[in-house]
């Protein structure tokens, strides 16, 4: 995208207890909407991953060039494994979502979108104030750290050694759904896309999102797909839904393409 802006820089008062920690990755659509706002995307990046993923790596790339062919301004910062919901991660997004505001001039909503073990970062981003999402996206987002295979990445992020200690972290974090409050994702719009062979994070991950925003009043498109937990599997973006729900085109039903 070659009338695309990008801008890489050390977040100020960032928490850096890891290599990368802090670096902030910034994708700029060529003009702002009508009225003078850009539309705000903010990633949060899976295990092993970080900000820069979204300029290197094709698959992550991907999400840069859906959100800013929508018009959106795309912003990513490097967490580490505080990916994984931790203190340090929730407060490295909060100072860039901060930033921005700052910074430009951005609509008052924003939209997240979540990969594999962000996901538990991005619902404690958006638990904390709903009404500053207008939308949820995910690729294979973890949902229920409780109902996970005990992953070594996972478990190393929570300095759990079973499953009773990874049980009390997560707990304490408040990042397991029994924790979030009745109704968190009334009137919310989510689109997820998932495989159907993921064994990291299994799709019944998604299915149990499902459950949870349709109980609370919310909508939900799981788009499923052949496939694993891979950044190979480009077919998680063979959807029109991402970019149906960016321009406010949603659809209320669940897709499944084969």
């Amino acid at each position: 995208m070659s009338d695309m802006q990008e801008l890489v820089f050390w977040l100020p008062n960032r928490v850096r207890k890891h290599e990368e920690q802090g670096l902030a990755y910034i994708a700029l659509p060529p003009s702002a909407e009508a009225g003078g706002k850009y539309p705000l995307l903010l990633a949060f990046h899976g295990s092993g991953r970080g900000a820069l993923s979204y300029r290197d790596i094709p698959f992550y790339r991907r999400q840069r060039d859906i959100a800013v062919s929508c018009g959106y301004i795309f912003a990513v910062v490097s967490n580490g494994p505080d990916t994984f919901g931790k203190d340090d991660g929730l407060e490295n997004i909060e100072n860039l979502y901060t930033w921005i505001g700052q910074n430009y001039p951005v609509s008052e909503q924003v939209v997240l979108w979540a990969t594999s073990a962000g996901g538990l970062l991005m619902h404690r981003f958006f638990r904390l104030s709903p009404e500053r999402v207008s939308l949820l996206l995910g690729i294979f987002p973890i949902f229920d750290p409780l109902k996970m295979p005990q992953l070594p990445s996972m478990m190393r992020a929570f300095g759990a050694t079973d499953r009773d200690s990874l049980l009390r972290k997560v707990y304490a974090l408040g990042i397991v759904p029994s924790a979030f409050p009745k109704g968190l994702y009334r009137k919310k719009y989510l689109v997820i896309a998932h495989g159907r062979e993921d064994k990291a994070v299994p799709i019944a991950q998604s299915h149990e999102l499902m459950k949870q925003v349709e109980r609370d009043g919310g909508e939900m498109t799981l788009v499923e797909k052949p496939g694993g937990h891979s950044t190979q599997n480009m077919s998680l973006y063979e959807t029109s839904a991402f970019c149906k729900a960016l321009l406010g085109q949603k659809k209320a039903d669940s897709i499944k393409d084969s």
